[in-house]
């Protein structure tokens, strides 16, 4: 069970902003919030804040950024999953952590009508993830080829995106 809100701050013709908020609620891997005012078996995940910019530079151009936070906790498969056959040996792992994540984009758009039936886009763009905690599968233990989920501690990605489409109006 979850609760998101979303507001957006126009300022004059060219900035966008749009701030957001996600609670939910967890009974496993989240904590009581406010101990003393609420009920003991009230646990909430971490807050989720979440911020996206969007600036007009011109006509033609748009500036878009935005950031965000994220929390996963690991579902029941990778905690308690268990498949052994001849052929295989994975078991899932009551002791995983959950994730939590920063995101980071920024991207540049450029739109531009080269006719009245032909226009073109080009969009540079790029991002950056980081994670706490990421959950993978793993090979544990290579002599009886167990595999288990496990926390790999800290996830970094980065990497940048460039595209461009010619349409028709």
């Amino acid at each position: 069970m979850a609760i998101f809100g979303s507001a957006e701050f126009k300022y004059y013709s060219k900035l966008n902003v749009k701030p957001s908020l996600r609670m939910a609620y967890n009974n496993t891997f989240g904590t009581n919030p406010f101990p003393k005012l609420l009920p003991s078996g009230l646990k909430m995940a971490p807050l989720i804040p979440s911020i996206q910019i969007k600036y007009d530079v011109s006509k033609h151009l748009t500036l878009r950024s935005s950031y965000a936070q994220g929390f996963r906790a690991p579902n029941a498969k990778e905690l308690y999953f268990l498949f052994v056959d001849i052929n295989h040996n994975v078991q899932g792992n009551p002791n995983l952590q959950s994730e939590k994540s920063q995101n980071y984009i920024v991207s540049l758009d450029y739109r531009h009508n080269i006719s009245k039936e032909i226009g073109a886009t080009f969009k540079l763009s790029g991002f950056y993830n980081h994670i706490q905690n990421q959950i993978q599968l793993a090979l544990e233990d290579p002599r009886t080829n167990l595999y288990r989920y496990i926390n790999i501690g800290l996830m970094n990605s980065r990497g940048i995106t460039v595209q461009s489409d010619l349409f028709a109006h």
